[in-house]
């Protein structure tokens, strides 16, 4: 692992305390949005209470129109000798599409943006065998971003991900260091188990498939940007990959670098980096409305017996 010109306390100093910020200032936040979709975005029913599920069907309703009308871009030839060229780029473009599966990310950005209010895609390396970028989603509730950060990951002076997790084999290949000092996984038991062992409530995998948990951390150092892999105790540095500039106006100005992070939103405010969910906008509408049946229930039964029962 290099350091370049940093010494590993250093590093693990700088993301202490750059994790203590987000905890006091977006912790709430991401409470609330965890308890959201507990209570918005359930699809079980309980038949014996009535239940007004304006959140969840506006939620699928939502879905289904952004995947199936989004507009099928292709590239169009200017002039007749164009032709040739606008069908080869149109042939590229559905291959990346396919090899990268962007349909599944897709769903899965929209599914994000609707119950979170924001969606998260992270450039991975190059697949060298489809000839293809690497893209992948994350769960926004894993993300931790800068508090003062704006809808942008360019505004961002540092954002992680917790709640990795990787099996030693992998740590390996990456030529991770001080993998003696990795965080074991605690894995929850299941209710049933919970209810025959009451007194114990996390194990930890014995197996060989253990995994071990692992915290992505992105942070600026005078001026240029790197990527650091620690443990989930964030003690010990595990990996340090420099975000090198590839453009002549990046390797010009190092500040024109960026995360390798994409974020999108449907309704961004100020100072709310995980934006507008679909809970934010329509759970007063929800709980008004149940009120209303609920009354309205009541006024039956008092007109059909007679008294309230």
């Amino acid at each position: 692992m290099k350091l370049y010109w940093m010494s590993e306390d250093s590093i693990i100093k700088q993301i202490r305390n750059e994790y203590d910020i987000w905890f006091e200032s977006v912790d709430t936040l991401r409470a609330i949005r965890e308890e959201d979709k507990k209570l918005y975005y359930d699809a079980n029913v309980d038949l014996t209470k009535i239940q007004i599920r304006t959140v969840l069907q506006w939620h699928r309703m939502k879905l289904a129109i952004r995947l199936q009308s989004r507009p099928k871009i292709k590239w169009e030839r200017r002039r007749a000798w164009d032709t040739e060229r606008a069908t080869n780029v149109n042939r590229v473009m559905q291959y990346d599409y396919e090899e990268m599966g962007l349909d599944k990310i897709d769903y899965y950005t929209e599914d994000n943006i609707s119950k979170i209010g924001v969606g998260i895609q992270v450039n991975g390396k190059f697949n060298t065998n489809t000839i293809t970028p690497s893209i992948t989603n994350v769960d926004p509730l894993k993300w931790i971003p800068d508090p003062s950060g704006w809808a942008t990951i360019e505004d961002h002076r540092w954002c992680w991900f917790e709640n990795n997790y990787m099996q030693m084999y992998e740590m390996e290949k990456l030529w991770f260091s001080n993998i003696d000092s990795a965080t074991p996984r605690n894995q929850v038991r299941s209710e049933t188990q919970q209810a025959n062992s009451n007194w114990l409530t996390e194990v930890i995998d014995d197996s060989v498939n253990r995994e071990y948990d692992v915290y992505i951390h992105f942070f600026i150092r005078d001026g240029k940007k790197y990527k650091a892999y620690t443990n989930g105790d964030k003690t010990v540095l595990h990996y340090l990959e420099y975000l090198k500039p590839v453009t002549k106006e990046e390797k010009e100005d190092e500040d024109l670098v960026c995360f390798p992070v994409m974020l999108k939103y449907a309704f961004y405010i100020q100072w709310s980096p995980f934006g507008l969910s679909t809970a934010d906008l329509l759970k007063d509408t929800q709980s008004n409305l149940s009120r209303l049946y609920n009354l309205y229930i009541a006024m039956v039964y008092r007109n059909t017996f007679w008294g309230d029962r």
